[in-house]
């Protein structure tokens, strides 16, 4: 019997398709791990109203599930909806990081915990967002936003050579917050308690279990601390390089089933050596 307990996935570009479908492959693998008493957790950077677009295929509506949103900033069980773990921006924080953006020459957008997506300026990359999650979005004033509002997360919004460039503009921010690029049009901004590593850390806590139980698939910079803290951490191959160079395993591609791969050697033991798993 396999060591591992809990296998955390990212969605885009790990399980998900390029259609952004889950294929019956991995959904039929992911149901035999359930059956051997391997939980299967989604670590992703959308928000939990546009997980739950997928609550039946991951059988998310069953009690005992839980998923983690935001790139890590909160950890839900996904059959009641509570909070397990968050950890926030105050609106203070993301004033001012509004005016950056706009200084910048950038959209911006933000994860309210009441409000959801809110937005400065109608914009190809919300437009984006809240056709990928199926969401809606409110238009904002960000002077308008009280210091007291929790926020999940802020993202810069731009072409990826306009991204490319404001990185380097604000090497600041990367000192006093995690940040990551989750697509080529998004720059997040999160609280520098917040990834995906530390959330699996937290939930595996809450679950009694041991981090070196748990492996996470990822394939790009936002999977990083999740790769990092995990068990065994798995890379897609179309993973990003510089992820790839810190994997144990590297997977087939998401468009090959390479999460259904991973389960397969999960339950035949294969991969139990690289944790210790034995």
């Amino acid at each position: 019997m396999t060591g591992f307990r809990i296998i955390a996935s990212d969605m885009d570009g790990t399980l998900l398709n390029d259609d952004k479908t889950i294929s019956p492959e991995n959904i039929a693998s992911i149901r035999k791990a359930e059956e051997a008493g391997i939980l299967f957790v989604p670590a992703t950077g959308r928000p939990l109203d546009g997980l739950m677009n997928y609550a039946d295929a991951l059988n998310l509506r069953a009690p005992g599930h839980y998923a983690i949103c935001f790139n890590g900033a909160a950890v839900y069980e996904t059959s009641s909806l509570k909070l397990i773990s968050r950890v926030i921006l105050t609106g203070s924080e993301v004033r001012i990081l509004a005016k950056r953006a706009l200084d910048a020459g950038l959209y911006w957008q933000a994860f309210s915990e009441n409000r959801g997506l809110v937005y400065g300026e109608d914009n190809f990359a919300t437009d984006l967002e809240m056709r990928i999650n199926r969401i809606g979005g409110s238009r904002i004033d960000p002077e308008d936003i009280p210091d007291s509002e929790n926020f999940f997360k802020f993202m810069f919004l731009g072409t990826e050579e306009q991204l490319d460039r404001a990185e380097g503009k604000f090497k600041d921010l990367s000192q006093a917050y995690t940040m990551a690029r989750s697509m080529y049009c998004f720059l997040e901004v999160m609280n520098r308690d917040t990834s995906k590593g530390a959330a699996l850390e937290h939930l595996c806590r809450h679950l009694g279990l041991p981090l070196s139980a748990s492996v996470a698939l990822g394939d790009a910079g936002n999977d990083i601390h999740m790769i990092d803290r995990a068990g065994v951490g798995v890379v897609m191959q179309n993973g990003i390089s510089s992820l790839k160079e810190r994997a144990d395993y590297i997977a087939p591609k998401n468009t090959e089933g390479g999460v259904a791969h991973v389960i397969e050697e999960i339950l035949s033991n294969r991969l139990n050596a690289l944790s210790g798993n034995q």
